[in-house]
């Protein structure tokens, strides 16, 4: 948005009509960025956890354990997981997908390039 200066109006006026465009804009811009910015960072970490857990159970050739699932509200139930051959990931849009424990290491790979080149992106405006 340019706001050129004009002769009639007086310097006070030009200064008001900048300070609005700063607060109202470019103020709300930036919250919104630093909101989205948040939210992929999370989704990063989020992904690198999975990461990690899925090459802890290929490493260790684990088959069966037990956990505790969060089933909502910080409510957790203990759980028994009898085969950890596959795991389902959530691809985008509430989709789950089930995958093998290498598939989703290429996966979660991919996701996280993209993700980081989405916070590069966020990080120029």
């Amino acid at each position: 948005m340019d706001f050129p200066l004009q002769t009639g109006s007086s310097l006070e006026d030009q200064i008001t009509k900048y300070e609005h465009f700063i607060d109202v804009v470019l103020k709300g811009d930036l919250k919104r960025v630093s909101k989205e910015y948040e939210i992929i960072c999370e989704r990063v970490v989020e992904y690198m956890n999975i990461k990690t857990t899925i090459k802890t159970l290929i490493e260790n050739k684990i088959n069966e354990f037990k956990t505790m699932s969060d089933i909502g509200s910080n409510c957790y139930v203990k759980c028994v997981v009898p085969n950890s051959d596959m795991i389902y990931l959530d691809v985008g849009l509430n989709h789950f997908v089930q995958l093998k424990l290498e598939e989703a290491l290429i996966f979660i790979e991919k996701r996280v390039e993209l993700y980081n080149q989405t916070l590069e992106t966020l990080s120029s405006k």
